[in-house]
């Protein structure tokens, strides 16, 4: 991770693509669309991905790996600032699986950093999460999914979130002022959540 020879955006972490054992390290040859660029090698290789999460509902949140070849690590920050090591996969040494649920808060930008290895050979990682059940808990008969990209903010770009995942119904009442500027009429409203329009 220490030496950077490229950088880009990815709308969600789940790449797929051929390597090869060759002296050379012959350039990769990706799988599906969104995998690393064809000019880069795909032997003896790391990734670092960093943003934000956030999310609509507060509770307990899973996140994982729900494939992975060579070696990833997982890293989210919890509602009290704590640095959580949430998964970690290893495809080929024998070391555990670990998996930790983290609390996270509706609204809330929590860091999250994912570390991804490539030893040699295909590689691929796949990044997914469970979301807490009504009760905030997790549930082991929720499903894994790809977290969304409105979920994901980049390092750097944080503050287009702005608690923007979550949602509420504001509706107008009827316009309080109409005003003539520019031969333009002018509406001004009053945006009031929970009430509806008044024609």
């Amino acid at each position: 991770f220490s030496t950077l020879a490229a950088t880009r955006v990815d709308k969600e972490i789940n790449l797929s693509f051929e390597g090869s054992d060759d002296p050379g390290r012959l350039p990769c040859n990706p799988k599906k669309n969104g995998g690393k660029p064809s000019e880069q090698h795909c032997n003896q290789i790391s990734m670092k991905w960093k943003g934000s999460v956030q999310v609509e509902r507060s509770g307990y949140y899973q996140f994982d790996l729900s494939s992975v070849d060579d070696e990833a690590w997982i890293y989210v920050t919890d509602n009290t600032s704590t640095v959580v090591q949430a998964a970690y996969a290893n495809y080929h040494r024998n070391q555990p699986h670990i998996l930790q649920q983290v609390y996270l808060t509706a609204g809330t930008l929590h860091t999250i950093e994912i570390r991804y290895i490539q030893y040699s050979y295909d590689g691929y990682i796949n990044l997914v999460w469970r979301q807490p059940g009504p009760d905030g808990n997790q549930n082991s008969s929720i499903p894994y999914t790809s977290i969304p990209s409105k979920n994901l903010y980049p390092e750097g770009e944080e503050s287009l979130a702005s608690g923007t995942v979550l949602t509420s119904t504001v509706y107008c009442t009827k316009p309080d002022t109409i005003q003539a500027i520019n031969h333009q009429l002018i509406d001004s409203f009053n945006l009031v959540p929970g009430t509806k329009m008044i024609a």
